[in-house]
């Protein structure tokens, strides 16, 4: 009997297969998972401490009050370790630099308004 794909050929086959079913079990996982997970959770789903959860919060990590409880979107996790791995940790400084300056404006801004309103209150 002779064979229709070489050795090679077959082994390809083979992997992509492999690959193709890995990624349709890892989606399942995913999909089975809670959506909203706890700090204590996030900490141990992805071995990481309180101080990093910050951390993703100053990067745009969203918490939701679900009763009286602080949960975390998995999904935003995902999405916040992705947007981690497009940057460089300078541009992580660079950002949390930008948020402390933009801070340092509103606050500006806000005791301009305070004194604008005081002149104009005493001066009628």
């Amino acid at each position: 009997m002779s064979q229709l794909l070489s050795e090679q050929t077959s082994q390809q086959l083979v992997n992509s297969i492999v690959d193709i079913a890995e990624k349709i079990a890892l989606e399942k996982v995913k999909q089975s998972r809670k959506r909203y997970l706890i700090q204590k959770e996030v900490m141990e789903e992805y071995n990481v401490t309180h101080k990093v959860i910050t951390e993703w919060e100053m990067m745009g990590l969203r918490k939701v009050k679900i009763g009286k409880t602080i949960r975390y979107d998995w999904q935003d996790i995902e999405n916040v370790i992705e947007q981690m791995k497009k940057w460089s940790v300078c541009n992580a400084w660079e950002y949390e630099a930008m948020r402390r300056k933009h801070n340092e404006i509103e606050f500006t801004l806000y005791n301009f308004n305070i004194a604008i309103n005081n002149f104009v209150t005493s001066n009628i």
